[in-house]
């Protein structure tokens, strides 16, 4: 969806000949473009659209086509070099040819006036050497030139020739950047690329371990536009959560940070700089301050799970000027992964409590004050109580994620197993003689996220169905209430 609808005109008038262009192979549409200007204004966006769709995946062919795609921008009018809005290249590994030219990253850019989305996941020769050249400017160079015979319109060659390498260039367009899983990349190429794709909203740089820096981290201030970030596998820490928080503020509405050695502390810190006060909302979970802007249909895209992957859709299958999200007024987190890190319980607890996320995948808890199972086994064969784990978080769904929440991800024994109650170890008149078994090992209270109502509320109205399944009383309310938002490999 784009601020600006498309014209009457544009909107109803249907072209059979761009219906059947994306069923034509690739060779064919080289001809097809070649037949009259009718035809080329029809089938060449369907070829340069999305050219490296084109290459192949094997790693010979990708290679040699993106050689002579490279030397087809040479020449290629700036009118159809427009035409490009994506740029997938397939990770193709290009040893035997000791990999491309260091300048083949900036080249390309330089010859896409309008290149939105660049995914180059997994490519050896996405590497430190490509990003240094984004720091200068071509040098004027006589391969550079178009070949002899060849008619070049007024400002086709893409960029202005410099007398001096050190000279810097402006940043470039993109909207969509996809990095992730290139092991070739250093902190330094990383923080100096950032600097140049300024206009980022989708960032994409999980298991790019360089990205855990704090170059890195810090760079990312200068993306001023950023709504989605993804660092998933980084062997991202604490401290490096202290960075990032600051560096993103609230900007950033979806963070995927699954797969890394955060902890309570981490957690804590997101919530003090990335989340802004809950507001209440009606009945439904309409916004009445996203609703103006988005529409209720957007808004049902912008709360739900799919949001990364419409905006990914979006970016990549053509042009797109603005977006109405990006008009909205910066809102913080909505959307956290965080599953795959240390969290306890208590941790968990605080980011249900917020009232501002939509999505929130965590999986299971950690081992921890709060992140154990209910019961263990003593070496004598009796059941001894510890910290209980995820299913210590029944209540706190059941108070506070009934309204804004649409997707939970989260372990099984949520609704497998029993939620403490009044009289246990862990009620509040036990919590004293918790602290001192278990010393400092939680930066929350073991229930703080709940109070002595909620362990003990139920619902009399339970779904036949769940009936059937012989849960707990208490559990079958949670469910009765928050049913559509959990969502897991356990089947009800």
């Amino acid at each position: 969806m784009e601020a600006a609808p498309p014209s009457y005109e544009k909107a109803t008038l249907t072209d059979p000949w761009n219906l059947i262009a994306r069923y034509v192979h690739s060779n064919d549409l080289c001809s097809a473009t070649l037949v009259c200007s009718r035809w080329h204004t029809t089938f060449a966006p369907h070829l340069w659209g999305n050219p490296a769709s084109h290459f192949g995946i094997e790693n010979d062919r990708v290679y040699v086509a993106l050689t002579r795609f490279k030397r087809t921008l040479r020449y290629a009018r700036l009118l159809v070099r427009a035409m490009t809005h994506t740029l997938h290249l397939p990770p193709a590994h290009a040893e035997i040819y000791n990999g491309p030219h260091a300048e083949w990253l900036r080249d390309i850019l330089e010859r896409l006036p309008n290149l939105q989305s660049l995914i180059v996941r997994g490519l050896p020769f996405f590497d430190h050497s490509a990003l240094q050249a984004l720091k200068y400017k071509a040098p004027k160079r006589e391969e550079s030139q178009p070949p002899s015979g060849s008619i070049e319109l007024q400002a086709s060659a893409g960029y202005a020739f410099e007398s001096s390498i050190t000279s810097f260039i402006p940043s470039f367009g993109l909207r969509l950047l996809d990095a992730s899983r290139c092991s070739n990349v250093t902190s330094t190429g990383l923080a100096l690329a950032i600097q140049r794709f300024e206009t980022l909203l989708y960032l994409d740089l999980s298991f790019t371990y360089p990205a855990q820096d704090v170059s890195v981290l810090s760079s990312l201030r200068r993306l001023h536009g950023l709504q989605v970030l993804k660092l998933r596998g980084v062997c991202l820490s604490d401290t490096g959560v202290d960075v990032l928080a600051d560096s993103i503020g609230i900007r950033v509405r979806s963070l995927d940070l699954r797969d890394n050695r955060l902890s309570d502390r981490g957690v804590r810190t997101l919530l003090e700089n990335c989340f802004i006060s809950a507001q209440p909302e009606p009945a439904g979970g309409r916004s009445p301050t996203l609703l103006p802007h988005l529409g209720a249909e957007m808004l049902d895209v912008y709360q739900g799970e799919d949001y990364e992957g419409y905006l990914r859709k979006t970016f990549t299958g053509s042009f797109v000027s603005r977006l109405a999200i990006e008009d909205v007024t910066e809102g913080g987190i909505t959307h956290l992964y965080i599953a795959g890190n240390e969290i306890s319980a208590e941790g968990a607890s605080r980011l249900i409590r917020s009232g501002r996320l939509h999505v929130l995948d965590l999986a299971s808890v950690a081992n921890g004050l709060g992140g154990r199972d209910s019961l263990k086994r003593s070496q004598s064969g009796t059941s001894e109580a510890i910290v209980p784990g995820v299913e210590k978080l029944t209540p706190v769904l059941f108070k506070h994620a009934g309204e804004n929440l649409t997707f939970l991800r989260v372990d099984h024994s949520l609704v497998t197993r029993d939620a403490p109650r009044k009289g246990s170890v862990f009620a509040p008149t036990c919590v004293e003689s918790l602290s001192s078994d278990f010393g400092q090992s939680s930066l929350l209270s073991p229930v703080s996220a709940m109070d002595e109502g909620s362990m003990n509320g139920t619902i009399d109205m339970i779904p036949v169905a769940l009936k059937k399944r012989s849960l707990p009383m208490h559990k079958q309310g949670l469910i009765t209430r928050c049913l559509p938002v959990v969502k897991d490999t356990h089947r009800l």
